[in-house]
């Protein structure tokens, strides 16, 4: 914690959310040796260590480097979200969540996260407007609601035929679907966020999860994949039934205009 309280950037002491995330509780901070480099993941909150035997000893603060798309140059911009977070597909869910899947296929694209006016900043400060938590609005449904356009949005209440509703839903959204557009799904106790894609004639989905809907054969695993859309709606809907929880289905995008002079950077603390 005291290379956090020497770096400027961490003036409000949410290191403390940092180090007791999930991803770092079990990590032994004890046996850090002097000189060891901290590393932080903005998009997943992970801390990675690197030895340094020939570094400084004294207190120092921690070098932290928030990564960037993987390229961002005008020519490196993908124009689809689709064909951004394509990239990422066999990436382990540990290193990259959905939300996070989502966010670095926009950082590719060229919209500007992370810093002083990036998105993450203005989701922070209207979830504080809003009197809700920080971190309130960095999910798929935040990001359509807070910085983008949403073209699909329906509550379910009760499913009591999973197999029905799935192809109702199906029905309905599919004059909305367009290549790119961010597809969220929620109930009271879980939620999870993609990209929509396609193939041939088929609408698939790109996530970050468990992949049992594979649109190639091959074993389930928990990583970003691309899934065949209806599965995973049907799946949801499955989800729902059995735990007796309402449903609620979100399309949408990122509005350009609303994210204007936003650039794609990489930004080192």
């Amino acid at each position: 914690s005291h290379l956090f309280e020497a770096n400027p950037h961490f003036p409000d002491r949410r290191f403390w959310d940092i180090i007791n995330a999930p991803v770092n509780s079990n990590k032994n901070y004890t046996s850090l040796r002097p000189g060891t480099r901290v590393e932080l993941d903005p998009l997943t909150m992970d801390l990675s260590f690197i030895n340094n035997p020939g570094g400084k000893t004294g207190v120092q603060s921690a070098n932290i480097t928030l990564p960037g798309p993987n390229d961002n140059s005008e020519e490196g911009r993908h124009a689809s979200l689709a064909d951004a977070v394509k990239q990422y597909i066999g990436t382990p869910y540990n290193q990259l969540d959905c939300y996070g899947l989502v966010v670095r296929g926009l950082m590719d694209q060229g919209v500007r996260y992370n810093g002083h006016g990036g998105l993450r900043e203005k989701l922070e400060h209207q979830a504080a407007r809003d009197g809700r938590a920080g971190n309130a609005y960095f999910s798929g449904e935040g990001l359509v609601e807070q910085a983008g356009i949403k073209v699909y949005s329906k509550s379910i209440q009760d499913i009591s035929n999973p197999h029905g509703k799935t192809d109702e839903i199906y029905s309905e959204i599919m004059p909305y679907l367009r290549e790119g557009m961010i597809l969220s799904f929620s109930t009271p106790t879980r939620g999870h966020t993609g990209v929509v894609s396609r193939q041939g004639d088929n609408w698939t989905y790109i996530n970050s999860g468990v992949i049992d809907n594979a649109i190639s054969p091959g074993r389930v695993s928990k990583r970003v994949g691309e899934e065949i859309l209806r599965e995973e709606i049907n799946n949801w809907c499955v989800l729902a039934a059995g735990r007796r929880e309402p449903l609620m289905v979100t399309i949408g995008q990122v509005d350009g205009n609303k994210l204007r002079g936003a650039e794609g950077h990489k930004e080192t603390i």
